[in-house]
């Protein structure tokens, strides 16, 4: 143990330096995205219709193949030039605003009938496919840029949150990771390469390769009461903690246990005449003390719609879990969906995150229902108006905030679920049944309302149905000796 801190002795910067760098090396990537994206969206503006110069060239080409060798050319060109300038030229934008031109309306255009106008027209909406085709591949490109040129900025800011996030972790004092140690070497642990961090003031980690000595039998619990003994602050091992430390060397993590603790529930059914559901969910525990409920309501029923849902949900749970922003991740796989599927397939989005250190509550929905707070004998909505995810690319989401307290439980629903009311207030009925409502159980909360909704539906289920429920509880400990 005294090697190890004399070793440290050696460079008391050392870390700092390395800290400092890695910030630095990271900003630096961070704005090095930033200028890229913004360098492409110099040319990500679209076509919406024909250019002129496009329009001259369409004039050129069939002046050259049709006019040129027809035996009126001298007749209509020289003789009436003004007359059959104006007519093509009327013909032209005709074609530019409709797309096509019929040989009925093109003869109307004509003051002098043209000899040659049904190869003329014929000539011209070849020409016009041309160019809509080429507009259409442009402004694909386009879209492609736009897209890629978001992801871009997306990965600048993750780039830059991360960075804050190096900047707000710090190291304990010297003199408290040597009273740990000495504390779990009376435990019966021997301890080497300690480290004990401080994540924006909010908790705390422990971390160290440790392994038990001559036939102690130590647990996982036995640790956590050492770290609250020293530490003043209670723990639980995560990540591949082991319930009982073995006598190899390896690698023990505690993290600051939470405040409140959390059950959840859910119920769901798929559209009648269906085998499976289009609707997905997730319960995702973070590392970093949040719960998250996550629901998605593909476009339509059945295995495309749930095909959509799933690998929204599962592309969102890798996101997250290495560290992605919320926000920023639901814009990420919004560009990929718009990209992906061209508008034509969506997805709703419905994400509650609960923080079990202080009872925050955040919101983010795209395209999704309305979501239900109980509160200690009342009940409150959070609306949306927010696009589902895959058909705009600037879509953004709808985020509102809230403080959960004891015993308070959330409930999300998809649409299924609201469309079995009736009339326009359809979310009344739900905070109806949750008023009066004795349970406090979020799996009988989720199956009550589904039940509900499936009765009003004369047992039909016209969409798919899917309610999920979480209950929030402020933990209790026994006194420790």
């Amino acid at each position: 143990m005294e090697i190890d801190f004399d070793r440290e002795d050696e460079n008391p910067f050392a870390k700092e330096d390395i800290q400092s760098l890695a910030n630095y090396k990271i900003e630096n990537f961070s704005n090095a995205f930033r200028r890229l994206s913004k360098s492409i969206s110099v040319f990500r503006e679209k076509e919406e219709q024909v250019t002129l110069t496009q329009m001259q060239s369409m004039f050129d080409d069939l002046s050259e193949r049709i006019c040129k060798n027809c035996v009126n050319c001298s007749y209509c060109w020289d003789k009436h030039y003004e007359e059959t300038y104006h007519s093509i030229r009327s013909i032209l934008q005709m074609a530019s605003e409709q797309g096509v031109v019929d040989i009925a309306d093109a003869e109307g255009r004509f003051e002098r009938r043209c000899i040659r106008l049904e190869d003329y027209v014929d000539r011209l909406n070849e020409n016009m496919q041309t160019v809509k085709n080429d507009l259409s591949m442009k402004n694909k490109m386009a879209e492609g840029r736009e897209v890629f040129g978001s992801q871009m900025q997306e990965v600048a800011s993750i780039l830059g949150d991360f960075s804050k996030e190096l900047s707000h972790v710090e190291g304990r004092s010297k003199e408290e990771k040597r009273m740990l140690v000495l504390a779990l070497k009376q435990l019966g642990l021997q301890v080497k390469k300690i480290s004990i961090l401080e994540r924006r003031g909010e908790r705390l980690e422990v971390q160290f390769l440790g392994r038990v000595k001559g036939r102690n039998c130590i647990t996982k619990r036995d640790v956590a009461a050492v770290l609250y003994k020293v530490l003043g602050r209670r723990f639980q091992g995560v990540g591949e903690t082991k319930n009982v430390i073995g006598r190899e060397y390896e690698t023990i993590l505690f993290s600051q246990d939470t405040n409140f603790k959390t059950l959840t529930g859910m119920a769901k059914v798929a559209k009648s005449g269906e085998r499976i559901s289009g609707d997905n969910f997730s319960f995702l525990e973070l590392g970093t003390g949040e719960l998250l409920m996550v629901l998605s309501d593909g476009m339509g029923s059945g295995e495309s719609a749930f095909a959509d849902s799933a690998n929204l949900i599962e592309v969102l749970e890798d996101l997250l879990e290495v560290g992605f922003q919320k926000d920023s991740a639901i814009r990420m796989l919004n560009s990929f969906f718009v990209l992906s599927f061209e508008g034509k397939s969506f997805t709703t989005l419905d994400i509650t995150s609960i923080n079990l250190y202080t009872g925050e509550c955040e919101f983010l929905k795209n395209g999704a229902a309305a979501t239900f707070i109980k509160k200690d004998g009342r009940v409150e909505t959070i609306f949306s108006n927010a696009l589902p995810v895959g058909i705009d690319l600037q879509a953004k989401s709808t985020i509102q905030n809230t403080k959960l307290e004891d015993a308070d439980m959330v409930i999300m629903v998809t649409d299924g679920v609201l469309d079995a009311f009736p009339g326009d207030d359809k979310e009344f009925y739900i905070e109806n049944i949750l008023e009066n409502m004795q349970t406090n159980n979020p799996s009988e909360a989720a199956n009550k309302i589904l039940i509900q909704a499936l009765e009003r539906s004369a047992g039909q289920a016209t969409d798919d149905m899917s309610v999920l429920a979480a209950g929030i509880w402020k933990k209790t400990y026994k006194k420790t000796r």
